[in-house]
């Protein structure tokens, strides 16, 4: 495994790129995985007490965001194997956001085995998410191989999903493409 950058805050994470973050990783046989940028905003847990039906905790925090200004770069290759390359996640539990003004960028490469790219993962387990991809910002992730798939911006919440576009979103490579893949939300 490779990562570029990782960070995670409790109650927030804020990744600020304004130069290059590179992550490569390959297996032989194996799994490469790559991610430029890791940012993560679990919450904090606090015990309230325990009833009749269990114990109870209230969450506060769980809030993400990425800006990025610069390049973001992951590259996974893997011969006989799986390779999985993401250019930036941002996971937040109530809430995560993008703001990318630069580039990201994931290309996974797999011969004789499998491939997924994701340029930008934006996901948030009880809350929602939003981009804005700049105008002259892109977001591209291409995968290769028998078995690819590519994302360039997939959204995993529970809630909204919103974008905001004047740039470049594109899924390239084999295999199933899709340039914005709201699929896995609940309210896209």
């Amino acid at each position: 495994s490779a990562y570029g950058a990782w960070q995670r805050g409790f109650y927030y994470a804020v990744g600020y790129n304004e130069g290059d973050i590179v992550a490569v990783a390959h297996a032989d046989g194996g799994q490469a995985l790559a991610v430029g940028q890791f940012i993560d905003s679990p919450g904090q847990a606090f015990y309230q007490g325990c009833g009749p039906y269990g114990c109870y905790y209230t969450y506060y925090g769980g809030l993400s965001a990425l800006e990025n200004d610069g390049a973001t770069y992951a590259h996974a290759t893997a011969d006989d194997g799986l390779a999985e390359a993401y250019g930036a996640v941002v996971r937040g539990r109530l809430h995560s956001q993008a703001a990318n003004r630069g580039q990201i960028e994931a290309i996974a490469e797999s011969d004789g085995g499998s491939a997924q790219a994701v340029g930008l993962l934006l996901q948030s387990e009880y809350g929602d998410a939003w981009l804005d991809n700049a105008e002259g910002a892109s977001i591209i992730s291409a995968a290769y191989g028998t078995d690819a798939s590519a994302s360039a911006v997939l959204f995993a919440i529970y809630g909204h999903a919103q974008v905001y576009n004047a740039g470049t979103i594109a899924a390239l490579g084999d295999g199933e493409r899709i340039a914005i893949d709201a699929r896995l939300s609940s309210d896209a």
